[in-house]
């Protein structure tokens, strides 16, 4: 595979920056590092509350750096973070979904004895495994399959709806927005509701044993979490598999398995339920609470799909750009090569930052403007972009579709609580 050039910065083996400009620290190719990057850490406060802007003076002066205190290779800009995503067999995305945070030796003894043992799924499998896979379990996630749960989803939104609208006021993201995407997510799979409230407790213990910074001693509750995922899916498996005739992506999956246990192997089927949870509960949750903020702080966009709900596709594509729920993927190159004149080598990590892309000047015009009549909106890289790109983008487009359209309708002149705090 061919390395992914780009002509501007630095020439291909030049160090950027001279010793005298620099800090002390140096990237994997000896080169000294900026002192703005030997600072940059994303779990600092900027970066957690709007990686974006955080990343500005980088996507201008440094749109790829190498973060010391990260060890990663950080890519910023719209163009490069395409690249990326497009060739990833030079950017592998098999280390997608390591932790951030390693293990203590006593949270890994838990999970041993669970007999945890995720593997890869479609996230972050390479080639060929990845695409043959996709192709056998794809069809049920594609638009034309989707609507036939349109119905059942509204009437979801609406009972939700319906416990509160005569309150006055609600926590919409506790009574609705975190309970609506696992509901959908556990039909969708086929799997029983009675075990929703388990498995949202499990789902956000994964996400936090993938991508947060737990105490040590916080690691050790989440190792049972995510054992008891670990072993909750199994015994979920193992019923659907007695009686592979429901109705569901599970049983569709299964049934794939019996014709092709070669791709999709029953090890397989485990660990892609538990990341289709996690994936369809944690990040629609919180793309539809990103959306209904955006909208309402910015009320002439609200009041325009009030009165024109045909904009509502529109105005989610740029919520999505605006406001995604998920901020940066991960990859690793497998030979050395060039990005935007740097020199990554093979085993370098990058973290890919979809939030900074999606407000490039260079692709987005007037980037941190908030507009729904934006005619790029839906080219932002919040589900990614290429063959990874998200399998439940659609679901999640669906239910956000549903909800706007059911508030537009029913509680239009809904607000924001003043001087409230958002975390």
């Amino acid at each position: 595979m061919a390395s992914v050039s780009h002509r501007s910065g630095s020439a291909s083996g030049e160090c950027p920056f001279q010793p005298s400009q620099a800090s002390v620290a140096l990237s994997p190719t000896g080169c000294p590092v900026s002192p703005e990057a030997a600072e940059f850490d994303p779990f600092d406060a900027p970066y957690q509350l709007d990686p974006a802007e955080a990343l500005r003076w980088f996507r201008e002066q440094e749109p790829v750096f190498y973060s010391p205190k990260l060890d990663y290779w950080v890519v910023s800009r719209y163009e490069d973070v395409k690249a990326v995503f497009r060739d990833n067999v030079t950017f592998s995305p098999s280390i997608a979904l390591e932790k951030l945070t390693p293990a203590p030796p006593e949270a890994t003894k838990i999970l041993e004895g669970y007999g945890f043992a995720m593997r890869r799924t479609m996230v972050n499998e390479d080639e060929p495994d990845h695409m043959e896979r996709r192709r056998l379990l794809m069809d049920a996630f594609l638009p034309e399959n989707l609507e036939k749960h349109e119905a059942w989803v509204r009437e979801l939104v609406r009972d939700y709806m319906d416990r509160f609208i005569d309150k006055g006021h609600a926590d919409l993201v506790g009574e609705m927005f975190r309970e609506i995407p696992m509901t959908v997510a556990l039909r969708f799979l086929g799997v029983p509701n009675e075990d929703a409230k388990e498995l949202r407790k499990f789902s956000v213990a994964h996400t936090l044993n993938t991508w947060g910074r737990p105490s040590p001693e916080q690691q050790l509750q989440i190792a049972e979490d995510v054992g008891q995922f670990w072993q909750t899916a199994q015994t979920i498996l193992d019923h659907m598999c007695a009686d592979p005739s429901g109705e569901g992506w599970m049983y569709d999956s299964i049934r794939m398995h019996n014709r092709h246990p070669d791709i999709v192997p029953e090890s397989y089927l485990r660990s892609m339920m538990m990341a289709i949870l996690v994936a369809a509960h944690e990040t629609t949750a919180f793309a539809t609470t990103n959306a209904f903020r955006t909208l309402l702080s910015n009320r002439e966009s609200w009041n325009d799909i009030c009165e024109n709900p045909a904009l509502i596709p529109s105005a989610i594509e740029e919520c999505l750009r605006a406001a995604g729920s998920v901020v940066a993927w991960r990859r690793i190159a497998t030979e050395d090569t060039q990005l935007r004149g740097k020199t990554i080598p093979k085993g370098g990590k990058l973290l890919i930052v979809q939030a900074s892309a999606n407000r490039d000047p260079r692709h987005f015009e007037n980037p941190d403007e908030f507009d729904i009549y934006r005619h790029n909106s839906a080219e932002h890289f919040t589900f990614g972009y290429g063959a990874h790109q998200c399998m439940g983008k659609n679901i999640a487009r669906m239910e956000m579709r549903i909800i706007l359209d059911e508030f537009v309708r029913r509680l239009p002149h809904i607000d924001l609580v003043e001087d409230q705090s958002f975390e």
